[in-house]
């Protein structure tokens, strides 16, 4: 944390150290009496990225902007002690998106991975960003939202026929207000 700040200061960005992994809502609310942007930089370890998941929410929700720095340092003194040049600053949306949704992964941790970055999004303060949010979560996962039809929901109820699911079966068609029959 300490040699952190002291090295960037000294490369002239102005930093504020959490010193530790914790970052609090005191210490958010504080900064946002000067500043409405905010760049997350912590160590590229898992203890980092997990600090920088649970800050991210802690920042939004206070309508900050959410920038992350990523680089091949483990942390900004190294970047700075081996003359890296690789820093990039992205939005938190490609950050979460990249560090909770798997690439290779099954329907079910894709679809967790999509649950865990709209938790982000519901952080934020105004529907417009929220809106405007969802829509890029849909392009980065490539899942275009489509309604339900009523075809689509007959299909899915006469997959339900004979199995052990009547109860369900009767009370969907009820809710849809379909006939109780089976055909």
């Amino acid at each position: 944390g300490y040699t952190d700040v002291i090295s960037l200061v000294k490369n002239d960005y102005p930093s504020v150290a959490s010193c530790g992994t914790a970052i609090t809502e005191p210490q958010v609310a504080l900064m946002s009496r000067f500043t409405n942007n905010v760049v997350l930089w912590m160590d590229g370890d898992s203890a980092g990225i997990k600090a920088t998941a649970r800050a991210i929410p802690l920042f939004l929700a206070k309508g900050f902007i959410v920038k992350i720095a990523t680089t091949s340092a483990s942390d900004p003194d190294a970047y700075f002690t081996d003359q890296k040049k690789d820093l990039v600053e992205v939005d938190w949306m490609e950050w979460a998106y990249q560090h909770h949704v798997p690439q290779d992964g099954t329907p079910t941790d894709l679809a967790q991975g999509i649950r865990e970055v709209e938790e982000y999004i519901q952080q934020l303060p105004f529907e417009l960003d929220q809106r405007l949010y969802k829509k890029k979560l849909k392009e980065l996962s490539g899942i275009e939202e489509q309604p339900i039809t009523i075809e689509e929901t007959k299909e899915a109820i006469s997959t339900l026929k004979g199995k052990q699911n009547w109860t369900y079966y009767c009370e969907l068609r009820e809710r849809l207000g379909l006939a109780h029959s089976p055909d």
